[in-house]
């Protein structure tokens, strides 16, 4: 877990963390999500939501032709 003081000035666990296992998702399926389904929460350190950040997310991307992707952080 990442200081406090860095979670004021970061992109957030989405933008910082997660977004690069969506251009995994992307890389290994060879397909563009058709939709998105984000849920996050703070867990193992509830300062965090002072920053309108989390600490722990789930998301869930709908391919083209209905597979599911599930990315955890």
């Amino acid at each position: 877990m990442p200081p406090l003081s860095y979670i004021a000035v970061s992109g957030g666990q989405m933008r910082d963390q997660t977004v690069h296992f969506f251009d995994l998702a992307r890389w290994l399926s060879g397909l563009d999500p058709v939709e998105v389904f984000a849920m996050g929460s703070a867990l193992a350190e509830p300062g965090i939501a002072e920053y309108d950040d989390v600490d722990t997310s789930a998301v869930t991307l709908r391919l083209p032709g209905g597979a599911l992707v599930q990315i955890d952080s």
